[in-house]
């Protein structure tokens, strides 16, 4: 399990500040529950402007955006053309209306 180090307050969540036992599906959290340097880099992420930063960033710099985000997108599922249909006849069963 990773090691968790102690927040002060004012990096709490809300839902933490309040006692709330329910865990927000914020970026820090998410991040955190894979390890504690994934939830730090979440939390500075959101303090240093979060998406909207990271939208201009990108817009000044298309190509670098491009190379992480390559980077970053999962692995393309390779696919063998076969798909396999299981058809299973009953013939105990009698006749109905969608035979007609």
């Amino acid at each position: 399990m990773p090691l968790r180090r102690q927040r002060s307050p004012d990096e709490l969540l809300p839902s933490e500040r309040t006692g709330s036992l329910v865990r927000p599906n914020t970026l820090p959290a998410i991040l955190e529950d894979q390890h504690v340097i994934h939830g730090i880099f979440g939390r500075v992420f959101e303090k240093i402007g979060g998406e909207d930063h990271l939208e201009e960033w990108a817009k000044e710099n298309p190509t670098a955006f491009y190379q992480h985000f390559v980077k970053m997108a999962p692995a393309p599922q390779k696919q063998d053309g076969v798909h396999a249909i299981a058809i299973q006849v009953h013939a105990s069963l009698g006749p109905t209306k969608l035979d007609e």
